[in-house]
């Protein structure tokens, strides 16, 4: 009896003093519905320019560029052979701009 007595009152002090705690389901997630999601973030950090305006000297040139977001830029070349109107390909990273290709990039 008194072993019944002990036991009923461990459990009714557990159900007493043990917090409740209502469990959430969650949402099931389409693979196709998440993949669609994550494509449209990214972007390239290599972004086409045009040159528009050369100073050339002894030493090389001086190229501004214009990207395609109208970021106007400019750039050392050793080369004194490059023409305005070219396509160039720069590389962005950190905030900082690399000109990669003085060349027309396909």
């Amino acid at each position: 009896m008194k072993t019944t007595v002990k036991t009923l009152t461990a459990i009714i002090a557990g159900i007493c003093f043990c917090p409740i705690v209502t469990a959430q389901t969650k949402p099931q997630i389409n693979p196709t519905q998440n993949a669609a999601n994550h494509r449209g973030h990214y972007t390239s950090p290599y972004r086409p320019g045009t040159i528009t305006g050369i100073i050339s000297g002894p030493y090389g040139s001086i190229l501004f560029v214009e990207l395609e977001d109208k970021t106007k830029l400019r750039f050392h070349h050793p080369s004194t052979r490059i023409v305005r109107g070219d396509r160039v390909l720069v590389f962005q990273k950190k905030g900082e701009y690399y000109l990669v290709e003085a060349a027309n990039p396909q």
